[in-house]
């Protein structure tokens, strides 16, 4: 699930294209770092979604304006950071040890603050940034964006323990993003075997002297990098009487049409019981808890079945688990907008 399996046929995408029609609705994803274009995950809503990319290769850029050309897509032929101008950017070896620059140059940076006040970006949906080390800095360099265009959730690469260009780690990105109002959601850890061990803990068979290797050396080593993901939490903020943006209601069903794409059902569900009332207002809130909710051996349940087998299987699962538990489900507003 989630990063490492995202939902393959997120079923609110049709649901949503027919609520998300104004052209400030749309979602608007950013792509920072978008050699060879978009993820395939963005396909589902790509009729009602913007992407911004960011590749300051020349020649990659062109390529992909033109492969997108007929499209909304845009790609910009700079790099974001921290600050404007040219900045450094450090091409390494791979695999490396420790520091091992085969050339420096200088590529046009520009902050995520300014290009969104240039361009009048309205809003921006979720950003993904893969910069090979300068995530924190694209992410400093967007303190106003994130504070004030409802940055819904990001995606950002990160290391452990820079120590390939004294770059920030994870614990710097993870305390800025919680400061801006985002909650961690997951973690794909990338594993790189030390070269006493190259590839790591060996798979396979010896037979008569002849050596058969399963090639499984991402499984082995210390974790060094990967990708993070994180989310607004609208309920939580909701119960803590905080708010870190609008809740309006493209915005809570852009949210909920992400957290669908990455399969996070459970928190798209629980957005809609919190906001139903309003949300019902505009849509169909029941179709759209019905398709968040993942098939049952390739059978499509409503929200109230699947809830109402779930909680059975929980509270049997409970009393045997952890007895006496009297855990059970709270009212849900399932139903409540045709008055059942």
């Amino acid at each position: 699930m989630t990063l490492q399996h995202p939902n393959a046929t997120p079923r609110s995408s049709a649901l949503l294209g027919q609520y998300l029609k104004a052209e400030t609705d749309r979602f608007v994803i950013l792509d920072v770092g978008a050699r060879d274009g978009a993820e395939g995950l963005w396909a589902p809503i790509g009729p009602i979604t913007d992407i911004l990319g960011f590749e300051p290769d020349r020649t990659e850029c062109d390529r992909l304006n033109a492969k997108n050309a007929g499209s909304r897509n845009r790609f910009f032929p700079c790099a974001l950071g921290d600050r404007d101008g040219p900045q450094p950017f450090y091409v390494t070896r791979f695999p490396f040890s420790t520091l091992d620059v085969i050339e420096r140059i200088e590529i046009p940076t520009v902050t995520l603050d300014r290009f969104v006040e240039e361009h009048a970006v309205h809003h921006i949906d979720f950003v993904k940034i893969d910069t090979e080390g300068s995530e924190y800095d694209v992410l400093s360099g967007g303190t106003a964006t994130l504070a004030g265009r409802r940055v819904l959730g990001i995606k950002t690469e990160f290391w452990w323990d820079p120590v390939i260009k004294g770059q920030k780690g994870f614990a710097e990105i993870d305390l800025f993003l919680r400061a801006q109002g985002f909650r961690f959601f997951d973690l794909q850890i990338q594993r790189y075997p030390r070269a006493t061990l190259p590839m790591g803990r060996l798979k396979g068979t010896v037979r008569d002297g002849a050596v058969t290797l399963v090639d499984d050396g991402a499984s082995y080593g210390q974790a060094w990098t990967g990708d993070a993901l994180y989310f607004r939490d609208p309920v939580g903020e909701h119960l803590e009487g905080t708010r870190s943006q609008d809740r309006d209601t493209p915005t809570l069903l852009r949210l909920c049409g992400l957290l669908d794409i990455f399969d996070y059902g459970d928190s798209a569900l629980e957005i809609l019981e919190t906001f139903y009332d309003r949300l019902a207002k505009d849509c169909d809130v029941d179709a759209l808890m019905d398709a968040m909710v993942p098939p049952l051996d390739g059978y499509l349940l409503s929200y109230d079945a699947d809830l109402k087998i779930s909680a059975d299987v929980r509270i049997a699962r409970n009393a045997r688990v952890h007895p006496p538990c009297r855990w059970r489900p709270g009212p849900s507003a399932y139903g409540r907008s045709r008055g059942s």
